[in-house]
């Protein structure tokens, strides 16, 4: 059947309402399965043609933050898409890549879903999960809500995987310039700066696994190929890897493994404090906390009880702190402030109170 001029501007018209529709589902929102060269590909058979994205946001537990398109990946889920704004959530876990098999990832403590369509990567390259070299360290990037693995990263510093590395001579990574080497983690909105040295006249990208694939890089002086990224919040990613990748124009991709770096955007939590309510007059005061990126610093924590500062006299741990009164508290009402740092300079207070009903020797 010929379609007159009308009738095909009406199925083009009819095309583009159905590509502009928001993607809603019954567990609120599609699952992104691939992103190709312009376009990404959805589980409810949805195609988002890239150029008709024009701002990608990442939600996140404190709201939401603008990122590059480059940052979405299979496994995410897509929150809304409408009017050419692009809402993604995304769930990074790292661990030994222990096992893969029947459908099953088992990746250190965690036990996760590997479907059979998901994106498996050895050093960047695909791999088939049966070839993977257990042991190794492994980044998935996963639905937060089913749990879903949509790529699976391992990264093997002496696995070639048949593209050698030979034309890469140096991957770095700095924090503030490309002079500049990572001395610690890296905080959310810090920008990274990644460099590649390699022939000239080639192509190169980064990846830096669990956060970001194919990043591109241009080519600043002969042989001389940087990116930046902006460290987006909410996706911790603790000693994962920066891949450089080389594309020659008339030979096969040179793959590269460079530095070891650590993404901490997301604050220290405390977890659990006291105590709290009526307490005794020798009732210890106590939190336990954690950084999800890092760890914490225990030199930088510091509590406060009725407004002195305790912190010298207080056991501190990089999961605890206790402070143990030498006399017992005088009845009343008593307030407590603590301040977890940790190793990137994340910061968290939190301040609450308790009541001595009585002053005495006996525990709680």
């Amino acid at each position: 059947m010929r379609l007159n001029p009308t009738g095909r501007l009406g199925a083009l018209l009819l095309v583009w309402f159905l590509a502009s529709l928001p993607v809603v589902g019954s567990s609120g929102g599609a699952l992104v399965v691939q992103v190709l060269p312009g376009r990404i590909c959805l589980d409810s058979g949805q195609v988002i043609p890239s150029k008709r994205v024009r701002s990608v946001f990442l939600a996140h537990a404190g709201g939401q933050v603008a990122v590059p398109l480059g940052l979405v990946s299979p496994g995410d889920r897509v929150l809304d898409w409408e009017g050419g704004n692009l809402r993604v959530q995304a769930r990074l876990v790292r661990g030994e890549f222990l096992d893969a098999r029947h459908g099953e990832l088992l990746l250190g403590r965690f036990s996760l879903s590997l479907p059979p369509k998901a994106e498996v990567l050895l050093n960047g390259q695909p791999c088939p999960p049966e070839d993977l070299p257990r042991g190794r360290a492994a980044l998935a990037r996963l639905d937060p809500v089913s749990g879903r693995v949509g790529r699976l990263e391992v990264v093997d510093p002496g696995h070639a995987g048949g593209h050698e590395a030979s034309e890469i001579l140096a991957v770095r990574v700095g924090l503030g310039s490309s002079e500049e080497l990572l001395p610690r983690p890296a905080r959310a909105g810090e920008v990274l700066h990644l460099e590649l040295r390699a022939p000239e006249a080639g192509r190169a990208v980064f990846d830096v696994a669990g956060v970001v694939r194919g990043l591109a890089a241009h080519e600043v002086e002969p042989g001389l190929y940087r990116a930046r990224l902006v460290v987006p919040p909410g996706l911790d990613a603790p000693n994962t890897f920066v891949l450089g990748r080389f594309f020659s124009r008339d030979g096969e991709p040179s793959v590269r493994v460079g530095p070891v770096l650590s993404l901490a955007p997301s604050p220290p939590r405390v977890l659990q404090f006291g105590p709290q309510g009526a307490a005794w007059g020798r009732s210890p005061v106590f939190a336990r906390y954690e950084s999800p990126g890092t760890v914490v610093d225990a030199d930088r924590v510091r509590i406060w009880l009725d407004g002195r500062d305790v912190s010298a006299r207080a056991l501190r741990r990089v999961d605890l702190v206790w402070y143990a009164p030498a006399e017992g508290l005088a009845s009343g009402l008593h307030r407590v402030r603590l301040q977890v740092v940790d190793a990137a300079g994340n910061r968290t207070q939190v301040s609450w109170r308790f009541r001595v009903e009585e002053v005495g020797d006996r525990g709680p």
